[in-house]
């Protein structure tokens, strides 16, 4: 019963992509992932000096799109990740970086 209402928890708060087998651990993993990357997108832009629009202009991304990344309701695109690394001038591991984990593509 936990699991259930925690995934029930975790469909509400936020919509993410399912990315395995067991669908409570599932919803954990990624809701974490999209929040350690929104957090490291954020801090990386502020780093660099950037605002949000011009960032994403850079990119040629629209301003929601760039905004639904920092703020952990979308994910990119593997080739995108590479892209808005290198417009930070980081590492794309650094945007993957969780607080528990060194980098989400260890696992």
């Amino acid at each position: 019963m936990k699991n259930a209402v925690r995934t029930q928890y975790l469909q509400q708060r936020l919509p993410v992509s399912r990315i395995g087998r067991n669908k409570s651990e599932t919803h954990v993993r990624a809701e974490s992932l999209a929040a350690a990357f929104a957090r490291n997108l954020v801090q990386a832009r502020i780093r660099a000096g950037m605002k949000s629009y011009a960032a994403a202009d850079m990119l040629g991304v629209s301003k929601s799109t760039w905004s639904q990344w920092e703020s952990g309701e979308r994910l990119p695109r593997l080739a995108m990740l590479a892209a808005i690394a290198e417009c930070l001038n980081i590492r794309p591991c650094e945007l993957l970086r969780s607080e528990t984990k060194t980098c989400f593509l260890d696992r």
